[in-house]
């Protein structure tokens, strides 16, 4: 027997789960709590104390008033505005809204570009499967780890171009990840400036003015360190000066390997170098050293050791974030006001409604008390 009273309760509670999550509407929840068992709890504690309390009114009369002279009416009035403002209270921490508004919502988050070199050093295979492919899956790990930012894509060899503008489309940018190669750029030369350049550029054409100076922006720079273009000092004062961070990341090996000639994806042997030798890549670590030390960053390593690029991941996610872009958006409006409102004044009522005693003649006068 009390097994089927479990399973009758068990089952009636599941039963007004249900009706709360029907009440739904397709754009969202009724009410504020996602979860609607505990919509559940309020009303049933509600009903309960509110029954408590009619309760306890009914043998509160019974035992002070008695019928023959004070009007029954008012005092079960009483009861019922205590216990049905109790009921509007309960109603109002369930924070019911219905409607929508358009209002303008600032997005938080961060602006990063991905400036990447494609030059022909990066086919170099002293990192496997190479230098640029290696490049291409850690990205993809930054992009994914990173939702929620505004991420861009810059390539460079001895100049620079963008490949993707900033945006949030992630599967826009794993796919203009895929398509980074060497074959992009007739010159083999590699250009720390222009790509650093390039980004300052895009990130101050994407100023608004009515958004706020302080974004964070950071440039997340992935080369094999050999520049062959002008220096990059006045560069970055500028970056500086706009509180654009740059974090370093340099790939491949000290040892190096040669360079491959590729051309439509295809090896045609190794590059020479202007004495006919076979030309060999290294990775020279001190420019992009040099610029961590510039930005107070830290400078990353990328090779078969150390094969992932989460330090950095970690050191882009320690930026504070601010308003990056403003939308409107239809937001829910909530009405807890009108029942908190209601139930106040009832229970106001309440308090301030007298018991009624009668005259000799059968009328009514307000009186303070009364005992038998």
């Amino acid at each position: 027997m009390v097994d089927l009273e479990m399973d009758f309760l068990e089952n009636l509670f599941k039963r007004l789960v249900e009706f709360f999550r029907g009440l739904s509407d397709p754009k969202g929840e009724l009410l504020a709590f996602a979860d609607y068992t505990i919509a559940v709890l309020l009303v049933l504690a509600g009903t309960a104390l509110s029954l408590f309390l009619l309760n306890k009114t009914d043998k509160f009369i019974r035992q002070w008033f008695r019928k023959d002279e004070f009007g029954m009416h008012r005092p079960y009035l009483k009861s019922f505005f205590r216990a049905g403002g109790l009921l509007m209270i309960f109603a109002a921490m369930l924070g019911p809204y219905w409607g929508r508004t358009e209002q303008q919502v600032r997005v938080l988050g961060k602006e990063i570009y991905l400036v990447v070199d494609v030059s022909a050093s990066m086919n170099t295979e002293d990192v496997k499967p190479n230098r640029l492919a290696k490049c291409r899956n850690e990205l993809k790990k930054i992009v994914y780890s990173m939702r929620g930012e505004r991420i861009g894509i810059i390539v460079f060899a001895d100049h620079a171009y963008i490949q993707c503008p900033l945006t949030y489309d992630y599967a826009a940018l794993k796919m203009f990840i895929d398509l980074m190669n060497t074959d992009q750029f007739e010159s083999s030369g590699t250009d720390l400036r222009d790509g650093l350049g390039m980004a300052l550029e895009r990130f101050s054409e994407g100023e608004r003015a009515d958004m706020p100076r302080s974004v964070s922006r950071g440039i997340l720079l992935i080369s094999d360190g050999e520049d062959f273009g002008e220096k990059y000092v006045s560069v970055v004062d500028r970056l500086k000066k706009k509180n654009i961070h740059v974090f370093p990341v340099g790939i491949g090996t000290h040892q190096g390997g040669p360079v491959p000639d590729i051309l439509y994806g295809k090896q045609r042997g190794f590059k020479k170098d202007r004495n006919g030798k076979t030309a060999i890549s290294r990775l020279n670590e001190e420019a992009l050293i040099g610029l961590a030390k510039e930005f107070s960053t830290q400078y990353h390593l990328l090779d078969d050791a150390a094969d992932n690029l989460d330090p950095v991941a970690e050191q882009l996610k320690l930026m504070t974030a601010s308003t990056i872009d403003l939308k409107m958006e239809q937001v829910k409006n909530n009405h807890f006001q009108a029942f908190l409102l209601a139930g106040l004044l009832m229970i106001i009522g309440s308090l301030v409604w007298m018991p009624v005693r009668r005259k000799p003649g059968g009328k009514e006068t307000d009186s303070g008390s009364g005992k038998k």
